[in-house]
């Protein structure tokens, strides 16, 4: 498998953040994400339902749910997280934002899994282990056909991003204004909107977890200039890119 195959489908990373952070995912999860608490509580809240997790806590966050998370710690906040886009289910099935059971076992299984580098077949192959042992005991949901529109959209968008809304529309067998109101009802975002996020969660997992420069990483994503990719990237992020590589080396 190639580098940008990981790089798009897996994000596993281990994150410092000091005191409090927000993070306003609002458009919906650019990926299904599964987070350990090693120090600090955090506080997931969606439409539907708010969870919190502190030290020693697993919980899973559903790709495409829309949610805003709240992180807070006496000095610092230390956690795991595991993104990826790739959860096999029912086509009419996914699962609830929830927390998981975590016992030492577990917690081992987990800490072993490597965010150190790279995210490669032998971690994959630790990460869907532990994945395999807590999909049934997770909590279902079924989902309406609007949702699943909506879904289809994102999954198509997440593997073709530089699609038009009429390719994401003929793909979802629905006209383009349809899936304009789907999504604008569903996220409070447009496709559009949508896929300039999800590259821009990607340009943040490569600005700071490789060297590469802005200017490559701006071409490797599909943006017409680098002046361009700085302009959607400070939209969505409310950072440069050189201030967010900036911020996660300090």
């Amino acid at each position: 498998m190639d580098r940008m195959f990981f790089y798009k489908n897996y994000r596993f990373m281990h994150y410092r953040l000091s005191r409090f952070h927000h993070r306003d995912n609002r458009s919906g999860a650019p990926m299904h994400f599964l987070a350990y608490m090693i120090k600090g509580r955090c506080e997931c809240v969606s439409k539907a339902k708010t969870i919190c997790a502190t030290e020693g806590e697993l919980f899973y966050i559903p790709y495409g749910l829309s949610y805003q998370s709240f992180w807070y710690g006496d000095t610092d906040i230390d956690f795991l997280s595991f993104g990826f886009l790739h959860l096999p289910h029912d086509d009419d099935l996914g699962f609830e934002l929830q927390k998981l059971p975590c016992g030492e076992e577990m917690k081992e299984r987990l800490l072993a899994i490597s965010t150190e580098r790279m995210v490669s077949c032998e971690t994959l192959g630790r990460f869907y282990g532990v994945m395999a042992e807590l999909m049934p005991q997770m909590e279902r949901r079924r989902t309406g056909r609007e949702e699943q529109i909506v879904e289809r959209a994102k999954e198509y968008i997440a593997a073709h991003p530089h699609a038009d809304a009429a390719q994401i529309a003929e793909f979802c067998a629905v006209s383009e204004p349809y899936l304009y109101r789907l999504f604008k009802k569903h996220t409070g975002t447009t496709p559009n909107e949508y896929k300039q996020s999800m590259l821009c969660e990607l340009a943040t997992h490569l600005l700071t977890s490789t060297d590469r420069s802005i200017e490559l990483i701006s071409a490797g994503l599909g943006f017409s200039s680098a002046a361009y990719f700085r302009k959607i990237y400070k939209k969505h992020t409310g950072k440069t890119p050189r201030e967010m590589r900036k911020s996660r080396l300090m």
